[in-house]
C-alpha cells in the first residue's frame, strides 16, 4: 500500500468533504466554494477528485438498473451501437 504524505491526505479529506456536500448534501459548487472558503473552480476540481479517487460510489436501487447494466454488457459483448433491455 502506498503511504500518502500529509498534504495528499488533507487533499483527499477536502475532496471527500466537497464530494459529500455535492452528492449527499445537494449543495451546488458555488455553495461548496463558500462553505470551504475556496474558488468555485477549486470546488469543482475537488468534487471531480472525489469521484476519480473512488471516494464517491453511486448505487441505483431500482429494477431498471439491472436492465441498463445488462444492456451495456450486451453492447460491449456483441459490438452493438445501441441496446435496450426492458423489465
Amino acid at each position: 500500500m502506498v503511504k500518502l504524505s500529509n498534504t495528499e491526505i488533507r487533499k483527499l479529506d477536502d475532496a471527500a468533504r466537497a464530494g459529500w456536500l455535492y452528492y449527499v448534501g445537494g449543495n451546488t459548487q458555488d455553495e461548496i466554494a463558500k462553505k470551504l472558503n475556496i474558488s468555485r473552480q477549486s470546488a469543482q476540481r475537488m468534487v471531480a477528485l472525489s469521484v476519480s479517487q473512488g471516494l464517491i460510489k453511486v448505487r441505483l436501487d431500482h429494477p431498471i438498473a439491472k436492465c441498463m447494466d445488462l444492456a451495456e454488457k450486451l453492447k460491449s459483448r456483441f459490438g452493438l451501437d445501441s441496446c435496450e433491455v426492458v423489465p
